[in-house]
């Protein structure tokens, strides 16, 4: 599966020329369209739907470990049972209180593997303020936190997040859909020049 990485800069500098290109695309539509990247294998991911015909579902809020957690997940598995769901968005609050320490930190397991176990469908990730905690759960302060769970991206069939800022197109071919995923955390963070001067995942200098 193919995505699009979208670097934090030039995303805001397309969206303040979107009138400009407009008007070039529909004179030539390959000009204004994306790159494509391909991520690295990593984990064998669970693949995307390859038809039109999609089933959606929309979480969030969800990475506690908790029951509540798990008797949602259930529910979802017997809806999933009856009529099967092509692939998730995760709106954020993946990891709580405070986020993952590193991409090898067990709460991935027992917040979202061992909740979600046997929805076997891509999970489109967006990272929350919980999944950025520096001093108070959910402050949004420490972006590099973030990061961890882009690195988990590489270790897990289910978790899709390659970048902080990406989309998927849905089918690959001739998608009929094509989701945006973007980082608002740096616009409230207490410490965003941290970001800016490691360059990671935001394609900085």
């Amino acid at each position: 599966m193919e995505f699009n990485q979208i670097d934090r800069r030039r995303f805001l500098a397309g969206a303040a020329a979107a009138g400009a290109a407009l008007p070039l695309a529909a004179m030539a539509p390959g000009i204004a369209a994306a790159a494509d990247t391909t991520p690295a294998a990593g984990a064998g991911k669970f693949p995307f739907p390859a038809d039109t015909n999609l089933r959606v579902l929309i979480t969030g809020d969800a990475g506690t470990g908790t029951k509540a957690q798990w008797a949602v997940a259930d529910a979802i598995r017997d809806l999933h049972s009856r009529e099967p769901f092509s692939m998730a968005l995760g709106l954020g609050d993946n990891i709580y209180e405070m986020g993952p320490t590193n991409e090898n930190d067990t709460q991935f397991k027992a917040k979202f593997e061992d909740p979600n176990h046997d929805l076997d469908f891509p999970w489109v990730m967006a990272l929350g303020n919980h999944d950025n905690s520096a001093i108070f759960p959910g402050d949004g302060g420490w972006l590099l936190r973030g990061d961890e769970e882009v690195d988990y991206h590489q270790l897990s069939r289910r978790w899709w997040m390659p970048s902080r800022y990406y989309s998927v197109r849905v089918p690959e071919k001739n998608p009929v859909v094509e989701f945006f995923v973007l980082d608002m955390n740096p616009v409230a963070a207490m410490l965003p020049p941290i970001l800016a001067l490691t360059g990671r995942r935001t394609g900085s200098s």
